[in-house]
């Protein structure tokens, strides 16, 4: 192969794989975003049940979407949320099985 057939080989394909590289970072950046915020609203939501005397529901749905957003390169900001959040849920639901709750 000539020079300049592979100067131009090289040349075609360095746009194409910035592009699919710039892709993928901005795919995980969303995808961490949105779990974030679902995290964090989910949390909030099942807060807001409990003080207007509803068993919290999103355990599950936050566990799920923190694993999303751990496979995306998470920080411990939410780690810490998550923690905090199952600790809380854990004595919420601790305080109705003692009232007879489920």
């Amino acid at each position: 192969m000539s020079e300049g057939v592979i100067i131009a080989i090289i040349s075609a394909f360095i746009p194409t794989i910035t592009t699919a590289i710039t892709t993928a970072i901005q795919y995980r950046y969303a995808t961490r975003n949105a779990a974030k915020s679902d995290i964090l609203q989910m949390i909030l939501e099942d807060h807001q049940a409990v003080q207007e005397g509803h068993l919290p529901t999103n355990y599950q749905n936050i566990l799920n979407a923190y694993e999303r957003y751990h496979k995306a390169g998470g920080d411990e900001f939410i780690t810490d949320k998550k923690e905090d959040y199952k600790k809380w849920f854990i004595s919420v639901e601790k305080k109705n099985i003692k009232k007879g709750k489920k």
